[in-house]
């Protein structure tokens, strides 16, 4: 999934459930349940994000090794 898509979906999962009451502003529960979706997204996507600096990392690590060993 791409971040266009996950962007669209969690609009559309914004827009589709009823987060204001008729005064306009989010009721308790209603915030904790945003914060948790938040926080849930903040992790996924950070496991994401870490998983390929380590890839990116072996992967620069392997060509300076290849590098010096060629150099030699």
């Amino acid at each position: 999934m791409n971040d266009v898509d996950a962007a669209a979906s969690s609009s559309r999962a914004f827009n589709s459930s009823n987060h204001n009451t008729q005064d306009g502003a989010p009721t308790a529960a209603q915030i904790e349940k945003r914060r948790k979706e938040n926080r849930d997204t903040f992790n996924r996507k950070r496991g994401q994000l870490l998983d390929d600096l380590i890839y990116n990392m072996d992967v620069l690590v392997y060509a300076q090794l290849s590098a010096i060993y060629y150099m030699e």
